[in-house]
């Protein structure tokens, strides 16, 4: 009862909808301390789920919502990087994308930069028009927290685009939906592609998506259990709405940045 007290407590900030990723209380996010566990609030409380595979704790923590949630994460959650950024290293540009094939020119396109004060790969985050929502500031060597996420907005749907897919693809008639922005913007290259930002398809981003005229929806979630139980998942909660949704995964143990140019083209 403890753990779920703590995840409870862990969650009170969050807003109606709202998401996060903790440290679970059960596993202790393994060796690493890892944020491995996933939490959503809803109406009838916290939903959580850890997605390390020695772990996977799920479950849902009765934890009554009220206005004086959104109003503290208003107060408290919106953020935004205040630093100086400037071009990625070579050596960090190697480690985190010239590792996927992902070119540097790309990379830039993307607005990728480098915070050197904190040693951080910084990420804007893009709605589907092409306007900044966020960022994603990611550890370069292995520091924790791994991500810090600043949202600019709390009523936002919070999940990312890549400006390859705003301004030439335009979200036409396909999407493919992947967990990571480095694995969107190595995807995009081939096809319209979105990060959901982690493994939850929010209530809030499901009403955007079915706001799109879209024919055909793809969910591309990384190749370990944790991605293959978030895809079944998302693939139920889309079912409703879109005739056609298709599950694709890469090889067991990679994620979609892991793959091939022609790989992805093969397999979307």
């Amino acid at each position: 009862m403890q753990r779920k007290d703590d995840i409870k407590l862990a969650c009170l900030d969050i807003p109606l909808e709202g998401t996060a990723q903790l440290v679970c209380p059960f596993c202790k996010g393994g060796s690493t301390g890892e944020r491995s566990l996933n939490v959503r609030r809803v109406e009838a409380g916290i939903l959580y789920n850890c997605k390390r595979a020695s772990c996977g704790k799920h479950g849902i923590v009765g934890s009554r919502y009220t206005r004086d949630h959104t109003r503290k994460y208003k107060d408290h959650k919106t953020n935004h990087y205040q630093g100086i950024t400037e071009e990625l290293p070579e050596e960090v540009y190697n480690k985190m994308f010239g590792v996927y094939g992902i070119p540097m020119s790309t990379v830039l396109a993307e607005g990728v930069r480098y915070c050197s004060g904190l040693d951080r790969v910084y990420f804007p985050v893009y709605d589907y028009r092409g306007y900044c929502i966020g960022e994603v500031l990611k550890a370069a060597n292995g520091q924790k927290p791994k991500v810090l996420i600043n949202k600019f907005s709390i009523d936002v749907p919070f999940w990312h685009f890549s400006l390859i897919t705003v301004v030439e693809h335009r979200l036409s008639e396909k999407l493919i939906l992947v967990e990571d922005q480095t694995s969107s913007i190595k995807v995009t290259e081939v096809a319209p592609c979105a990060a959901l930002l982690g493994t939850q398809l929010s209530d809030s981003i499901l009403n955007q998506l079915r706001q799109f005229n879209l024919r055909e929806v793809v969910v591309f979630m990384d190749g370990d259990r944790a991605g293959t139980l978030a895809s079944n998942r998302i693939v139920r909660q889309l079912r409703p709405f879109f005739s056609s949704i298709r599950a694709i995964r890469p090889p067991a143990g990679l994620d979609p940045k892991d793959m091939s140019y022609n790989q992805i083209r093969n397999i979307i």
